[in-house]
């Protein structure tokens, strides 16, 4: 080991576990100072809680990745406000009266100079208020920041607007941000969408309280004046959306349904999706639990269905969509077997002359015969994730369905995509798998299994 020089030894000690890197300090001179090498720390992650304490680790690391704080007692907090270990992300759990400290956390780290993500998440006890505002002001004014996670439970309207009056925001380096977006935290977020509107790349806007957006189209406003914004997820609902349409650099839009909301609604969306031919992407989907909310508030399955009836017109109305990849992700309870608004979709496809490829949440044959060479010439992969009343034993029984013979034999260039079920069956075999059929070509395509973040199986063809 005294012939290997130090870079190698650094390399070897990157896939040594904290308890080990550690212990490397009692060995030897050599390897003590070594275990102390930026290299060996840069990308671990320390864990809220882990074999070695935190407070050991922040006292001995030079630098990290990222770690994990759960401010809940007065564990860790000097190590935390004031060691010199710097991290490059930061995940902060506060409740009860921690809303300070984590402001302190959030300062020295950005004089440390590695920091790049902050996010911030409130458990129970709630925080005070007043330390709510001191937080939410230092992370707005926070430099140097990449990626910001921003929920702003606990403030009144009053303490937002006071927060915006007396908060300087940085120069501009956010290229991602996720904010809840609420009447009460509308003018914060605001403030720092606007601060950062130049280098925003990715916006996430999230309404998971259930409740209705607010009524002011400020925050559309901004977000259709980003020079580079090319990711937006949004509520379907967000007053002023058509005005997004001038974001030229707009290329991928994510649409929520969210609770309570009505088909009236749905206007600032499609206005948007009438006006933006530069969006090469669309997804929408329901964005909370369909049981919960129909017992809260008596949500309507059909409205639902109005709603994508309502986009899918007015993406294809204009003749002029660039769209190439559409999905509709309606929920998982909804017991019809029918994609919603089917023949809506169908009609609209040969409008969609760029589309390449369709991922639905259902399987009927009425789809599956409705897509030909003249319909969607531009389509090379039909994606469905099937729901309980499309189910087949397994995918060589859906490969025998005479519906999915017909779109892989008329649609030669077509690649078919379902999810989940097996390949075939292994015990008990089905009609289809008891015929002894396609085994080779299901050897064949095994390794086809990722797409889009799930498990997909490639329907082969003959």
């Amino acid at each position: 080991m005294e012939l290997l020089p130090d870079d190698v030894l650094v390399e070897v000690m990157k896939y040594l576990d904290v308890p080990s890197l550690m212990t490397c300090r009692l060995v030897c001179k050599r390897l003590g100072g070594l275990a102390l090498h930026p290299d060996a720390w840069r990308d671990r992650y320390l864990p809220a809680s882990g074999p070695v304490p935190a407070c050991a680790v922040l006292r001995l690391a030079p630098c990290l990745e990222g770690m994990s704080v759960k401010l809940q007692s007065a564990k860790c907090i000097l190590a935390y406000t004031t060691t010199r270990c710097a991290v490059s992300r930061l995940l902060l759990e506060v409740a009860g009266s921690h809303g300070l400290h984590a402001a302190l956390i959030i300062r020295n780290q950005e004089a440390l100079g590695r920091l790049r993500c902050v996010e911030v998440e409130f458990c129970a006890p709630r925080v005070a208020r007043a330390d709510v505002s001191v937080l939410w002001g230092t992370v707005a004014a926070t430099r140097g920041l990449e990626q910001l996670h921003l929920d702003c439970p606990g403030l009144t309207v009053r303490h937002m607007d006071s927060l915006t009056s007396h908060c300087t925001p940085p120069r501009p380096s956010l290229k991602y941000i996720q904010a809840e977006l609420s009447s009460k935290s509308q003018n914060f977020n605001n403030l720092v969408l606007s601060a950062h509107a130049p280098t925003l790349d990715l916006v996430h806007i999230s309404n998971h309280s259930y409740g209705r957006c607010p009524t002011s189209t400020a925050t559309a406003t901004i977000l259709a004046g980003m020079p580079n914004l090319r990711q937006l997820y949004c509520p379907l609902q967000l007053p002023g959306l058509e005005a997004v349409a001038a974001c030229e650099s707009l290329r991928e839009l994510h649409l929520h349904v969210c609770a309570k909301t009505e088909v009236q609604d749905v206007a600032g969306a499609a206005g948007l999706l009438r006006r933006a031919t530069q969006l090469r992407e669309l997804n929408v989907h329901y964005d909370c639990d369909p049981d919960e909310i129909a017992y809260k508030y008596g949500y309507d399955e059909t409205i639902f269905q109005d709603l994508i009836a309502e986009l899918v017109r007015a993406l294809a109305s204009s003749g002029r969509s660039r769209i190439e990849s559409l999905a509709v992700w309606d929920p998982d309870t909804f017991e019809d077997d029918t994609f919603p608004s089917l023949r809506q979709l169908l009609a609209a496809l040969p409008s969609l002359k760029h589309l390449r490829h369709l991922r639905l949440q259902a399987a009927p044959d009425e789809l599956l015969l409705g897509i030909t060479p003249d319909t969607a010439p531009a389509l090379q992969r039909l994606a469905l994730r099937l729901r309980s009343v499309d189910y087949p034993p397994c995918a060589h029984a859906w490969l025998h369905r005479d519906a999915v013979k017909q779109v892989l034999s008329v649609n030669p260039s077509l690649e078919l995509f379902v999810t989940p079920m097996r390949l075939y069956c292994s015990q008990g075999a089905c009609v289809a798998c008891a015929l002894g059929c396609h085994l080779r070509l299901w050897d064949s395509i095994q390794k086809e299994f990722c797409l889009f973040d799930d498990e997909w199986i490639l329907i082969p063809r003959g």
